[in-house]
């Protein structure tokens, strides 16, 4: 964008004008003209990237963003060409005490031309205002305001529960993967633990019930190097909710040892993709609830699956087997939780 204005800017600063006015008006750091002309706006540009400085730097941000930009020279340049823009320069703003540029054959003269001149840019200049776009322009390679990509942008993997791909790459604004935190009618197959609470069956068309509930499981849990912790969970309602933890309401309750949910399996054969060691995302249903997801061994707790929502049950799953493993290669025991939105209660069976 910077080069595009600054060529824009040689050639008006070739055909404008000059008039006589005060010198420190908005968009005017070295002329006396009653409008800006090409010098002033070259100047502003020089400032926004750095090779001048303009001081009060108000007489520089014509568009009032509080930053000296590319586009603050832009604007001075659509209004020096004769376009009836506004300039929203900062007010009150001091004297100006501005860097002059330096000598150079090829930049216009910055003498003004006496105030008995019949001539200013508004009558005299035929250059048009460039068409650059004022703000990010999608696919000229350069991240800027509003992109998260520009010509490299990702190609996203297929979502999990409860995450979305936002944006688009047409639109230099594609994010992967983004946690879903607000409760929709529409379904999506996620039923997310958000606004403090939770959503429920009234405000989120996939939810089961009410509301989360939560539940610690009636065994405790052990496991070593060569053998994991296999619980066997009934109560399970196909459509429901869930999340298997070994994160804690309080920090005195973790567990020995670094746990890891290495794989959740329905009574049908079918393993849903929850597998979890460490529960770090800051989006993870335990974390949104509050619960302590470390440990007195210095390890971090797992979460299975590691989103707002957990994940749903499939049709005619009344059973799932959560299989936790050490994570270190050294034994460990503790508590298994069960966070659950379904109308069913988890039990042994």
């Amino acid at each position: 964008m910077v080069a595009r204005v600054l060529s824009a800017l040689v050639m008006a600063a070739a055909a404008a004008a000059h008039a006589y006015a005060a010198q420190g008006d908005c968009a005017q750091p070295l002329s006396n003209g009653s409008s800006p002309t090409a010098s002033d706006c070259l100047f502003v540009l020089r400032a926004a990237v750095g090779s001048q400085s303009c001081s009060p730097s108000c007489v520089c941000d014509t568009n009032g963003s509080a930053t000296i930009t590319a586009s603050d020279s832009l604007l001075c340049l659509k209004v020096a060409v004769g376009q009836p823009l506004p300039l929203q320069c900062p007010t009150p703003c001091g004297a100006t005490t501005t860097t002059a540029p330096p000598t150079s054959t090829t930049e216009p003269p910055t003498t003004t031309a006496p105030a008995t001149s019949t001539t200013s840019p508004a009558t005299t200049s035929t250059t048009a205002a460039p068409t650059t776009t004022v703000g990010a322009s999608c696919g000229n390679g350069i991240i800027e305001d509003g992109e998260t990509c520009d010509s490299d942008c990702p190609v996203c993997p297929a979502q999990t529960a409860c995450f979305e791909d936002v944006g688009a790459a047409g639109t230099c604004d594609l994010q992967c993967h983004v946690p879903v935190l607000e409760c929709r009618a529409a379904g999506d197959q996620c039923c997310p633990y958000a606004g403090g609470s939770g959503c429920s069956n009234a405000n989120d068309a996939d939810c089961a019930a009410t509301q989360w509930k939560s539940m610690q499981w009636f065994q405790p849990m052990a496991w070593t190097a060569d053998q994991c912790a296999n619980v066997q969970v009934y109560g399970i309602s196909a459509g429901g909710s869930y999340v298997f933890t070994t994160c804690h309401p309080d920090s005195s309750s973790g567990t020995n040892g670094d746990p890891a949910i290495v794989s959740v399996v329905d009574n049908h054969g079918t393993s849903y993709p929850v597998a979890n060691d460490d529960c770090t995302l800051a989006q993870a249903l335990p974390l949104l609830a509050g619960w302590s997801c470390s440990n007195a061994s210095g390890a971090v707790e797992t979460c299975a699956a590691q989103s707002s929502g957990g994940f749903r049950a499939g049709t005619g799953v009344f059973a799932l087997t959560v299989t936790v493993c050490s994570a270190n290669g050294q034994s460990g025991s503790g508590a298994l939780y069960i966070w659950y939105q379904s109308t069913l209660t988890p039990n042994a069976g």
